[in-house]
């Protein structure tokens, strides 16, 4: 087997095993937010997603109400 494809396939067995990882922690995280805040909207989600911007609380956002 020449170089690069080592290369790759070592690249690739560590890409997986991060893909891995990742979701595993991603899926911890949500059962941690489901059981401590309980279900959360898509909407919700989105409003707090928009508010962690740099200015603050969402700026002019906050007052369309």
């Amino acid at each position: 087997m020449s170089k690069t494809k080592r290369v790759g396939a070592v690249l690739g067995k560590i890409m997986v095993y991060v893909l891995i990882w990742l979701g595993i922690t991603l899926l911890f995280a949500g059962i941690g937010i489901h059981i401590f805040w309980g279900s959360i909207s898509v909407d919700q989600m989105m409003m707090n997603m928009v508010a962690a911007k740099a200015d603050g609380g969402g700026g002019a956002l906050v007052w369309v109400g």
